[in-house]
This record gives structure tokens, sequence and C-alpha cells, in this order.
């Protein structure tokens, strides 16, 4: 099924793999969440809490989205071998999602105005970013 759906888009030119883009939005929505919350905190502009759930529950989807589009990549491009950059880029989703979602509830929660849920949107930032990296190193 996945070998007809890159055939499918093969066949209209399009030969790169499709994880690549959502990795994009995930990355900005995750570290752009925490740079809202980081100036609604500076600035005491608590609306800004808001933009930042809006801005991580995007990054929830995108995720969701990387993380399909992932697994398709790596099934159809690299034959489903499990190198250890693969590894590492799994165990870090894994740990990814239970902190976009700590994040957004945290949001909800406490309206934005927590220090722990500051600490969640970091940790969610160093997390992707870290995968970012290790993805490159992949694509090399």
């Amino acid at each position: 099924m996945i070998s007809a759906f890159y055939g499918l888009l093969e066949g209209i030119g399009f030969r790169q793999p499709l994880h690549p883009i959502p990795v994009r939005f995930t990355v900005a929505m995750v570290v752009g969440a925490l740079v809202f919350a980081l100036i609604a905190r500076a600035s005491n502009r608590t609306a800004l809490y808001t933009t930042a759930r809006h801005v991580l529950t995007f990054g929830v989807v995108a995720y969701v989205l990387t993380a399909v589009t992932g697994l398709m990549d790596w099934l159809y491009f690299y034959g489903g071998a499990w190198g250890d950059l693969i590894q590492i880029k799994v165990i870090l989703g894994v740990v990814l999602l239970p902190l976009l979602i700590a994040a957004v509830h945290l949001n909800v929660k406490n309206k934005g105005d927590s220090t722990l849920q500051l600490f969640v949107y970091l940790g969610a930032s160093v997390v992707v970013l870290v995968i970012m990296y290790y993805g490159a190193e992949l694509a090399r």
C-alpha cells in the first residue's frame, strides 16, 4: 500500500520523502509556543498564553502528521532498517507526545501562567530540536 502511494507520487514527479514537510510545522509550532509563553510571562500579556496553546495544539496535529510520514518514509526509503539514529528518533518522538499533551493541559488548567508549564514547553522544544538534529544526521 505504501509502495503504491509513493508510486503515485513518483508518477507526478514527486520523488522526495514526505516526512521533512510536516517536520518544519512541528518544530515551528513547539518552539513558537515556548516563545509566545515566554513573551506572555515577560510582558504580562496573558492573551499570549492562549496564542501559545493554539500554536501548540497545531503542533500536536503536526506531530501526528510528522510521525505518520516518518513511518511511511522509513518503510519505503529505508526498508524498515532499525539503525541507531532511527532508534533515537523513535524514542525521543515517544517522549515528545506526552510533553505536548501535558503542555496543552497545563495551559488550559492554569490559563497559561505556570512555571511548570514553561518548563514543559522548554522540555518539548529541546526534545523536538534534538529529534530534528538526528533527522538531519540521518539524511546525510
